[in-house]
């Protein structure tokens, strides 16, 4: 709906728009990556690169 609102023509444009202000950025931020970023991008900021990634998807 905030894209309709914003009359944004993606929902890339609308989540690089938003400023959340609630208390857990983190969380928001890993969502707008999702949608923002690319997968070497997510990589390298949230697990430190590719090769730090592959840890965490085989960690018990």
């Amino acid at each position: 709906m905030t894209a309709l609102y914003q009359k944004n023509d993606t929902l890339q444009e609308t989540l690089l728009s938003f400023e959340n202000g609630s208390e857990n950025k983190t969380d928001w931020n890993i969502v707008k990556d999702l949608f923002t970023l690319t997968k070497a991008e997510i990589a390298d900021k949230w697990y430190g690169g590719k090769d730090n990634s592959i840890g965490f998807i085989f960690k018990e």
